[in-house]
């Protein structure tokens, strides 16, 4: 398990780890957008969840550093290689996850 310090860098830091994260973290919020674009208008959030994919559809990584936030949170249990070596799709279902938290932001 990663304490907070090894995790610290990841939020406050300017490091190739941290920006291959956001990186990845980009492409799986703009998978995202796309996925909520196809959604029912008439489903919960459904107007913020669209603002927030219009949002990342103009500047993907405006996104990413409170996406990057959420990741680490859900996460947390997880050592620090872990996280770096997730996969697409282990990305994709933490910013899935955190969608409509951030999409208020």
């Amino acid at each position: 398990m990663a304490s907070y310090i090894d995790l610290a860098p990841f939020i406050v830091g300017n490091n190739d780890q941290r920006t291959t994260l956001l990186n990845k973290i980009s492409v799986a919020a703009t998978v995202m957008a796309d996925v909520i674009r196809s959604e029912d208008p008439s489903g919960i959030n459904f107007n913020n969840r669209l603002a927030w994919a219009q949002k990342v559809l103009v500047d993907p990584r405006s996104v990413a550093e409170p996406l990057l936030n959420a990741l680490l949170g859900q996460n947390n249990t997880s050592t620090i290689n872990t996280i770096l070596n997730s996969s697409d799709n282990v990305i994709f279902t933490n910013v899935s996850g955190a969608v409509d938290i951030v999409s208020g932001i």
